[in-house]
């Protein structure tokens, strides 16, 4: 039997802390779940900023709700979002929900939080419309490894473009503003290095078309898009993007916008060129 002290106790021949350890915490055996820390003898849940940092650090239970604190800190102001940790490897943080019937409208051009509480139904009822305000968005996004995904087409597998970007980049980017676009300039990455920042396979901003195991990378986007060319009324942010078709899925050179106004269409890109009127998604990793 060991003799313990400096406040320690024997717990099953360890001397151990019931105040800080989290095998036993306030008494022996009492073990805190992962998610949690032993703080003055009470096993406390451990707020994370996003769901990558959940999952790196062993705490996923799989798809669902997590309570994240973007801003890190004082845990007061944390909130609950969909975390996706199945699809390329997870820690997809659910940013944005797009409803099948989404109008560019001036609640769209907002900053505001736009009912972020729907983001918890995701996995029940993903047509619907939520954001988290811009000021969340950009510090998930910044939290992460530069990937800002968007699916479409009802989120079916492999339909999603995602972006990539350079921590130089990153940090220095509203990607909330670049996602959401104004009424003033709404083709494209609004924001987005101000014209200066472009796609390339090898550049500092890359896309990826389906999932990132396909490594289908894209030469480019729309000229209209990345902050550079005339505004487009009506063409949500989103982009048409060229040399990375997916074999058997829709063609995304075209009609690849976050809704298409012009037509009073609505909703997020369909399965089939031209298509719309379907739901969809954004997420940060």
């Amino acid at each position: 039997m060991p003799h313990c002290v400096g406040g320690t106790v024997n717990c099953g021949g360890k001397c151990v802390d019931l105040q800080s350890d989290v095998a036993n915490c306030g008494s022996c055996g009492k073990a805190c779940a992962k998610n949690e820390q032993c703080v003055s003898g009470a096993c406390k849940l451990v707020v994370r900023k996003t769901c990558l940092e959940i999952i790196e650090k062993g705490e996923s239970v799989g798809d669902g709700v997590y309570q994240i604190d973007s801003s890190g800190g004082d845990p007061s102001d944390a909130f609950k979002t969909y975390c996706d940790m199945s699809t390329d490897g997870g820690g997809w943080t659910l940013i944005e929900m797009a409803s099948s019937s989404l109008k560019l409208d001036n609640t769209y051009w907002s900053s505001a939080e736009r009912s972020p509480q729907l983001l918890e139904s995701f996995g029940n009822s993903p047509n619907a419309t939520a954001r988290l305000a811009a000021t969340k968005i950009n510090e998930i996004c910044r939290a992460g490894k530069g990937y800002v995904r968007s699916r479409y087409a009802n989120n079916q597998p492999g339909h999603m473009l995602t972006d990539w970007f350079a921590p130089n980049i990153l940090q220095n980017l509203d990607i909330a503003y670049a996602l959401r676009g104004d009424s003033s300039y709404q083709a494209g990455f609004r924001g987005f290095g101000n014209g200066n920042l472009t796609v390339s396979p090898g550049g500092d901003w890359r896309r990826y078309n389906a999932l990132l195991s396909d490594n289908l990378l894209c030469s480019s986007i729309q000229g209209y898009c990345g902050g550079g060319g005339t505004p487009q009324a009506g063409h949500g942010p989103l982009c048409d993007t060229y040399g990375c078709n997916k074999p058997g899925q829709r063609d995304i050179q075209g009609h690849m916008w976050w809704t298409y106004g012009p037509q009073g269409w609505v909703g997020a890109p369909g399965p089939s060129y031209g298509q719309y009127d379907h739901y969809g998604s954004r997420w940060c990793k």
